[in-house]
């Protein structure tokens, strides 16, 4: 009973035991205390002995409350996520709030991606073919038009019907939106259509308290009150190449009275433009200066605005398809463009395709010829002659010695030709009778001729090129002249002791690799002439 614990108006507690209230689990050699500011430390307990049997349990105070998800390494500044691995810490989802920003995700449009020659490139190209009856390789006429932008172009039509381009009549560049269209138009074609003139004018007057300064090349632009400042920036901002928006943040403002007399002093001089007249609208009886100085003379925003309403809305058109020059298309700002046109550049140099087919039904339609070289699965050319051997019989004995020379001195060159016998191989390479390669050496017209690249000395003279030909078939060039999805055929494996070390195999790699680039180069110098 309750009234037997209390003697004398006290509490017997001594049937309550201890007052030790630690847990089980602290019974052991040391037990936790309290530092203070949340710290725990260990101290010994001579009381209480370990278990025996087992080592005596470590303890590093009690876990602090909250989310003890969220771990940290012992060097600073590693955060742990919540399985334990290194990476950005954990906040709730939202990675913003330490300062990182959630990468956008930018899909490339899907779209019918042709990357086609460039017609007036592709057209020079024919006539340097038909004239000098030389023979080109089909590969490293579509690698010239991919590493000329300039000269190589990209249609495109997206999958999505709904999706529509915003076209430049005048240079074909295509983007989404009509306003990046009207930035095009603006910063690229108001020089076809305005003439740009500097007169002398009065320095300005009144008091300017600052001017402002281009951050990216120091001209001074002027007060940001001043007549003309608005259109002065978008100038520099077009001819920067930066939007406009991202130059203003660069726009840097100077209050000393030396810069803003400087700018004054400058100020004198101002460009006025004058809209260019069509030869077919003036007269006969004056000049084309003369008809430019009869139009008005206007400021920038005049001239700006007189172009955006009368000749800027017939520069203008929507299509389905985009056709602009890879040069254009590279610099566009629409990403799921841009992105959809790297892959597509990167697959065709991967192998030609689209350009092959471009240039096939191109070069067929002006009557050139194809054929492979040293075997059927060699390089391909592309000729204005056919090979046709020449029946050495019943021709004249003239061109029966030369077409005789060739097949003695295989692959020789034009410079080893005797000088008597020069001035009839123009007629047999046109006639197809020999077959004249782009880079001079000449080959006897069979179902294959036979093909080989020049040496790397560039300098050698041409009996050197040809030296040793007995010695080095031209069969054994078959590996680096034939097309990108053949390079690497399948092959018995050579026995183990016959096997070259793997350094003579990276050699004869790397030679093969500087062989194609020379091969490249050489193409794409003939070409360019």
């Amino acid at each position: 009973m309750a009234e037997d614990n209390v003697q004398n108006g006290a509490i017997d507690l001594s049937g309550l035991g201890s007052f030790d209230f630690a847990p089980s689990w602290t019974a052991g050699d040391k037990v936790v205390a309290k530092t203070g500011r949340g710290g725990f430390r260990e101290q010994e307990n001579e009381e209480r002995a370990p278990r025996e049997g087992r080592a005596p349990r470590r303890f590093d105070g009690p876990k602090p409350s909250g989310d003890h998800s969220f771990k940290r390494d012992s060097r600073p500044g590693k955060p742990f996520n919540r399985d334990g691995k290194g990476g950005r810490p954990f906040n709730g989802g939202k990675p913003e709030k330490r300062g990182f920003v959630k990468r956008e995700f930018i899909k490339p449009l899907e779209a019918e991606i042709r990357v086609l020659p460039g017609q007036k490139e592709l057209g020079g190209i024919i006539r340097k073919i038909q004239t000098g009856f030389a023979a080109y390789p089909l590969k490293q006429i579509a690698w010239f038009f991919l590493d000329h932008p300039e000269a190589c172009h990209v249609k495109v039509t997206p999958k999505d019907p709904q999706i529509k381009f915003h076209v430049c009549k005048a240079c074909g560049f295509a983007c989404f939106s009509e306003e990046a269209l009207d930035a095009h138009i603006m910063s690229t074609h108001l020089g076809d259509y305005y003439t740009a003139e500097e007169m002398d004018v009065e320095p300005p007057s009144g008091q300017f308290g600052c001017v402002v300064k281009c951050g990216v090349t120091g001209e001074l632009i002027g007060p940001p009150n001043l007549h003309g400042y608005n259109s002065k920036v978008r100038e520099l901002a077009q001819r920067l190449g930066m939007n406009e928006n991202d130059y203003r943040a660069r726009l840097v403002t100077v209050r000393d009275q030396e810069s803003v007399e400087a700018w004054r002093q400058t100020a004198t001089k101002k460009v006025f433009y004058r809209l260019k007249v069509a030869e077919s609208e003036a007269k006969a009886e004056e000049s084309a200066e003369t008809e430019v100085a009869a139009s008005p003379a206007l400021e920038r925003d005049q001239a700006e605005a007189e172009f955006r309403r009368n000749i800027a809305p017939q520069l203008k058109s929507v299509s389905k398809s985009s056709d602009m020059t890879l040069a254009q298309a590279l610099k566009s700002a629409d990403r799921p463009y841009l992105f959809a046109v790297r892959d597509a550049i990167a697959k065709e140099r991967r192998f030609p395709a689209s350009l092959f087919f471009a240039l096939r039904g191109a070069f067929h339609h002006r009557k050139l010829v194809f054929f492979r070289a040293n075997d059927p699965r060699g390089q391909e050319f592309v000729s204005a002659s056919k090979p046709t051997p020449l029946d050495t019989e019943h021709a004249i004995p003239e061109l029966g010695a030369v077409v005789k020379f060739v097949e003695e001195h295989p692959l020789c060159s034009v410079g080893d030709l005797p000088p008597e016998m020069k001035g009839h191989l123009g007629w047999l390479v046109e006639k197809g009778h020999v077959v004249q390669y782009f880079n001079g050496l000449l080959a006897l017209p069979e179902d294959h001729p036979k093909f080989r690249s020049l040496p790397a000395k560039k300098d050698a003279p041409a009996s050197d090129a040809t030296e040793g030909n007995d010695a080095a078939p031209v069969e054994t060039s078959v590996a680096e002249t034939a097309p990108a999805a053949e390079e690497n055929p399948v092959v018995e494996s050579a026995p183990v002791e016959d096997a070259p070390a793997a350094e003579e195999v990276k050699t004869e790699q790397i030679t093969e690799v500087e062989k194609k680039e020379e091969v490249s180069n050489e193409v794409a110098d003939k070409l360019a002439e």
